[in-house]
């Protein structure tokens, strides 16, 4: 079997580590673990209840913030908290005005618990900034004390600190609230993973099947590989799927895994079109199981697959990615994707994530180096595209991304980590060495530690000389 062998290379200063990504986002290998049994309380939030404001913020000079104050009180039901061993909140988080601070919420009127900023988990960044570095639409996974909850209708609200300019604000969309049990203590479903089986090389597009007992409604597939940062934490390689809701009619829940299965047999086919080139033996796979009692519970890892394929899929990722990348008024910004050949490329795509990317009788568009992609995008809300991109314009070596907006209004937010490109060829890569990740530009203080990062693909073993 022939796949890409993935290899980093780093240079480091001042004798100090310090990572290029996000080495200890709180998302990242989070939530339910096999043998885990837990219940979820759903709550979606509405158009009138999504903004969290900053109680203090400048009314004189933005009137219109009196709308969203004071910040709504909202209610869950939690039907059982017998024999619970611990609880967590999945939040459906947009970031909100850039630099707003203090963002927090809480349950029962009991003390705030602080929503973490990207770059509380970003350790390469050295010198972090107020608030919000960059615009985001993340999927929080945050414990919340048991003794915060109670039997019956809780009470949950959040608040913001101020931005640098008047007016601090965050939105949530939804939050699913999990509850885990002592599972000696609870009747629930049991199954296992029943295909793939560990050490198995799949092919495109596979069937995946789990074998259930009990009575169950739900199974849903999730895989673990190195992939496009669906749920905005910045960790590319991880448990791939997100809980972003979009539109409002949606409810908040699972999205862009491998699949779900509601009826016996058990069964999801996996859409690997895009999945891109893993290591060999790298690939694990877990189900979750519903009871029709509402109790999961997460069935034993398939581990060391692999997949065989006549053609070879690259993700190559952005660099450059602004702070801030809000652009309004006329703004144009933009991020780089480095593309080390396009030799034996059959397609490619790019895969964006924004928030109001569509902002109704707005002047806006983006462009890869020359080339205007078609709109995409929704008003004022959260949308992950994947926009067919021609090669004819695209090139080896740096390709540049930009989006303009004319619009006084909100503008374009592009989220974290920006957009991705991937390329289809028509052979395989990774015989030959090439750098798939440019190191990036560092801003850090006179004295302290500075590291650059490039990634590469081949055949092993690779070498490398700064």
């Amino acid at each position: 079997m022939k796949s890409r062998l993935a290899s980093v290379l780093m240079m480091t200063f001042a004798g100090i580590l310090f990572t290029a990504g996000l080495s200890s986002a709180q998302f990242a290998g989070g939530g339910p673990k096999p043998g885990d049994v837990y219940k979820e309380f759903v709550y979606n939030h509405t158009t009138n209840n999504w903004r969290v404001t900053d109680p203090n913020v400048n009314l004189t000079k933005y009137p219109e913030a009196a709308a969203f104050l004071p910040n709504p009180v909202l209610q869950l039901n939690v039907d059982d908290l017998q024999n619970a061993t611990r609880a967590e909140v999945v939040i459906d988080f947009w970031g909100g005005h850039d630099g707003t601070t203090g963002k927090r919420f809480r349950f029962n009127g009991n003390s705030w618990i602080a929503i973490p900023e990207l770059h509380q988990l970003d350790t390469s960044i050295v010198t972090p900034p107020a608030g919000n570095m960059y615009m985001q639409q993340v999927n929080h996974l945050i414990p919340v004390p048991l003794s915060h909850l109670k039997t019956g209708v809780n009470t949950f609200e959040g608040t913001s600190g101020p931005n640098s300019w008047g007016w601090g604000q965050w939105g949530w969309y939804g939050v699913v609230l999990r509850v885990y049990y002592n599972p000696s203590t609870k009747t629930y479903p049991t199954g296992r993973i029943v295909s793939p089986q560990t050490g198995m090389v799949l092919t495109e597009n596979p069937t995946v099947e789990a074998e259930t007992s009990g009575s169950v409604d739900r199974v849903e597939f999730i895989a673990h590989y190195e992939g496009y940062d669906g749920d905005g934490d910045g960790v590319y390689k991880d448990w791939q799927r997100d809980y972003h809701r979009t539109p409002w009619t949606d409810s908040i829940r699972l999205r862009n895994h491998v699949g779900t299965a509601t009826a016996s047999p058990f069964q999801a086919v996996w859409n690997t079109q895009w999945l891109p080139d893993q290591v060999p033996g790298e690939v694990k796979l877990i189900a979750r199981i519903r009871g029709t009692n509402g109790y999961w519970y997460v069935t034993d890892e398939v581990t060391g697959l692999s997949f065989e394929r006549s053609q070879s899929v690259q993700l190559y990722k952005p660099t450059g990615v602004p702070s801030v990348f809000w652009v309004r008024a006329g703004q144009t910004k933009s991020c780089k994707v480095f593309i080390p050949t396009l030799d034996n490329a059959v397609e490619a795509v790019m895969l964006v994530k924004t928030w109001n990317g569509n902002e109704k009788n707005a002047t806006f568009h983006t462009k890869v180096n020359g080339w205007t992609t078609p709109k995409y995008g929704l008003d004022h809300l959260y949308s992950y595209d994947v926009i067919p991109v021609p090669l004819s314009a695209l090139q080896a070596g740096e390709n540049t991304v930009s989006f303009y907006s004319a619009t006084v209004h909100h503008g374009i937010e592009i989220m974290w980590p920006g957009p991705a490109i991937l390329v289809r060829y028509a052979q395989d890569q990774s015989t030959s060495p090439a750098i798939t990740g440019q190191p990036e530009d560092r801003i850090v203080l006179l004295g302290a530690t500075a590291t650059f990062s490039v990634t590469a693909g081949g055949a092993a073993p690779l070498s490398y000389q700064w």
